[in-house]
């Protein structure tokens, strides 16, 4: 084509020839770059590069341009014009002159966490937990309503309905991410209508999703709460490399793997049944229908039980003060983690994994209770995989659930 151009350069003027050059390459670029396989759009490439800066400083923390275009392999004038744009939305602040040894004093770029803010809510039996956070995780308000496990469904709405409804009149609507709800029970795949949740009746068949869009206008984004917690945990980069097991050790027993951050799940978004596995057979019945599962053993409300039984009947705090005290009560809790143990050895073998992460409420039985697991892990488990595994155990935090329930809010927010 630019051929047929020079051919007839006598009858064209040079303004003319520039014209038409214009017009080919136009032609020329709509015919080889907007095509149906992939079409490249400006504005999606200043999306992604947008993206890929503010989840940088998200990542790694307030830095200097030239620091951030190191990191990202990309030139200063990208970096600039990305930033400019992420600091008229209020997302990048600058802070103050990094001194170098050679060159100007460089501008240090902070990611702005307090811009926006998520709403997190768990919906556990007997109570329901909630919190906003900024985007960096920092919690900045707390809330939990607490009913019997026995609450009916209607009644369990209403109590979500006025947590929910404390929470959104503390957030601007232009500073809402969402609403992110972490759940017990297992989900429908297409419906994410919880379909059974073993000895939390009320949360099932209820269609949270639904009655948010109705009551508040609001789609949540509805997680598992023991994926929730994952997250939460692995959130960071450091945390969350190769595969990590986090387990969530209550009420029920529930555990979660995850490869470099990302959860491995079924395709409903369930982790697993961990608290479900036979530990016994023939064992207690369990409140899924079957029995022998680590849940009728290990527990918190297995170790009520047995405590009702053979001593007598008390609350899960006054047992964490003083079972180490008494030796029945000792006799009880040691066999207890002697299962749970034995349970979580089988998973190590089985995922060989780099880090195992231990949460819950049961930890609150304390540094004896977690030594005595520890010791029991060593005798189960291969050797050679439980010589070199990172185990990590949390501070207790009640919030840990609800403030993982943001995480794919946060997530989408960075894609």
């Amino acid at each position: 084509m630019i051929i047929l151009i020079k051919k007839y350069v006598d009858f064209f003027s040079f303004s003319t020839i520039i014209y038409y050059k214009t017009i080919i390459f136009k032609v020329f670029t709509v015919k080889y770059m907007n095509n149906q396989s992939g079409i490249l759009q400006l504005n999606s490439i200043k999306k992604n590069n947008r993206q890929a800066l503010l989840r940088e400083l998200y990542l790694g923390g307030p830095m200097s341009r030239v620091e951030l275009s190191r990191r990202l392999n990309c030139n200063g004038t990208t970096t600039t014009r990305g930033i400019r744009n992420l600091m008229e939305c209020g997302l990048v602040l600058e802070g103050q002159l990094e001194k170098i040894q050679q060159g100007r004093p460089r501008r240090i770029l902070k990611f702005n966490s307090a811009k926006m803010k998520s709403i997190g809510i768990e919906i556990s039996p007997g109570k329901i937990v909630a919190i906003i956070a900024d985007l960096s995780g920092k919690i900045l308000l707390r809330d939990q309503v607490r009913f019997s496990v026995d609450i009916e469904s209607d009644e369990l709405m209403a109590c979500l309905d006025e947590v929910t409804d404390r929470l959104l009149a503390e957030v601007p609507k232009d500073e809402r991410l969402g609403v992110g709800v972490a759940t017990f029970g297992h989900f429908h795949h297409d419906s994410r209508i919880i379909e059974k949740a073993a000895g939390f009746h009320a949360i099932e068949h209820t269609d949270i999703e639904k009655h948010f869009i109705k009551k508040f206008n609001i789609k949540p984004e509805i997680i598992d709460g023991t994926l929730a917690l994952a997250y939460n945990q692995t959130q960071t980069r450091q945390s969350g490399q190769g595969i990590c097991v986090t387990l969530n050790l209550g009420r029920g027993i529930g555990h979660v793997v995850t490869i470099n951050g990302k959860a491995v799940s079924t395709r409903d978004s369930h982790p697993g049944e961990f608290g479900h596995t036979s530990c016994e057979i023939n064992g207690l019945l369990c409140s899924c229908g079957r029995r022998g599962c680590l849940e009728t053993v290990s527990s918190i409300g297995a170790l009520l039980k047995k405590v009702s039984e053979e001593y007598r009947p008390m609350e899960f705090d006054e047992l964490c003060s003083t079972w180490h005290k008494n030796p029945v009560l000792t006799d009880i809790v040691n066999y207890a983690a002697t299962y749970l143990a034995a349970g979580i050895a089988n998973l190590i073998n089985i995922t060989v994994p780099d880090k195992l992460i231990l949460c819950g409420e049961l930890l609150k039985l304390g540094d004896q209770f977690t030594d005595k697991l520890k010791e029991q892990l060593k005798e189960y488990a291969i050797q050679q995989l439980i010589e070199y595994l990172d185990i990590s155990i949390p501070k207790f935090d009640s919030y840990s659930i609800s403030l993982g329930a943001t995480s794919p809010l946060i997530r989408k927010f960075f894609e």
